[in-house]
């Protein structure tokens, strides 16, 4: 079967802001109220985040290949940095002088500390070692993740280009460490291990980013899209049982349990790339459909800063012990005007500079 390119296009799709719109709803959920609200799992938003991420820089890394003959790994790190760094820097300002006005002397250091993790984006390692226990910008561990991610695998990448090494064999290579990352918190949960440790360690979690990067790589082989053409009405079923499933597992599955970390968050990864196939694949589906809300893309588009402030937000709130409600109606109000000041006289100015580097 012969694949046109238009037919299975890797440039910009709503469906994959709609996606983040949808992940960032469940993690919203989740923090206004994490040990008994109605989303106990909301946190699994995270790790649609964590896949779609690590597909969507594997993809665009192989589109350069693939029309520069390289990587111009310079461009790539200066793109990385104008579209994290200003949002960031900016929430955590904020953040910090709010505290030193109007908090005591104690909490406002300690506010400040965790702001530098945060900045550093070592905020996972120090969460998962206990050295600074989870507070009013412990969302960031999952950046921290990220960012890690972001500095680690482009420099593999390289490697395995000095080396000359065929791309089947770093598609096999990445596939293969995600097999290893996911055997690795497995054993450490049978292990005893504490669940902080297992939640928050990029070796723990690298599995969801390398899934993504492997599917990120798979597309670009003729073989591999073929199939996927013939698999088509599976993958339409797929999804929307993939639906079905992850619903379950937001509703069920609190972030203490050993389920999630044996084999749920496998799970959900696999659900995830099975969502991003179906976006990816032409013709209409439930799936599409359900991606298709204009609020939840335009959600998705601002969904870095809404998560970067949300969770300040709803700390406070819950450190006055506001209500879940009082939480989610004006916790998200007022996370979603910061947001759209942030993206629209920060971020998206910053954004036009990060296009000159592509």
């Amino acid at each position: 079967m012969q694949i046109e390119r238009e037919q299975f296009s890797l440039g910009y799709s709503p469906e994959f802001d709609a996606l983040r719109g949808y992940a960032i709803l469940l993690v919203t959920a989740f923090h206004a109220a994490p040990k008994d609200g109605w989303l106990i799992g909301g946190y699994l938003g995270v790790d649609l985040f964590f896949v779609l991420s690590g597909f969507l820089i594997t993809a665009l890394l192989f589109k350069e290949i693939q029309t520069n003959g390289r990587i111009n790994y310079k461009k790539f790190y200066i793109r990385r940095a104008l579209r994290l760094a200003p949002a960031l820097s900016l929430m955590l300002f904020v953040f910090v002088l709010l505290s030193v006005l109007f908090l005591e002397r104690a909490q406002f250091v300690k506010n400040i500390e965790g702001s530098i993790y945060a900045f550093f984006y070592i905020a996972n390692w120090t969460r998962a070692f206990g050295m600074w226990q989870p507070d009013w910008v412990g969302h960031t561990w999952s950046l921290a993740i990220e960012e890690q991610f972001y500095i680690a695998w482009p420099l593999i990448i390289l490697a395995c280009s000095k080396l000359r090494l065929p791309a089947e064999k770093l598609l096999a290579l990445c596939f293969g460490l995600a097999l290893t990352a996911c055997a690795w918190r497995a054993y450490l949960t049978l292990q005893d291990a504490h669940w902080m440790r297992v939640y928050n360690g990029l070796d723990t979690r690298a599995d969801s980013l390398l899934l993504g990067a492997t599917l990120g790589m798979g597309v670009y082989y003729p073989h591999f899209r073929t199939m996927l053409y013939v698999l088509r009405p599976a993958i339409t079923v797929a999804a929307s049982l993939g639906i079905i499933l992850l619903g379950i597992f937001t509703y069920k599955i609190p972030y203490e349990s050993k389920q999630l970390y044996l084999y749920v968050f496998t799970l959900v990864e696999i659900i995830t790339c099975i969502f991003i196939l179906d976006v990816l694949l032409p013709g209409r589906t439930p799936l599409k459909l359900f991606l298709r809300l204009k609020p939840v893309i335009w959600l998705g588009t601002v969904s870095y800063g809404f998560y970067l402030w949300h969770y300040p937000i709803f700390r406070v709130m819950r450190h006055f012990e506001c209500s879940v409600g009082q939480i989610l109606v004006w916790g998200t109000a007022m996370a979603l005007v910061a947001t759209t000041l942030s993206y629209y006289l920060l971020e998206k100015p910053i954004l036009r500079l990060k296009d000159k580097f592509h």
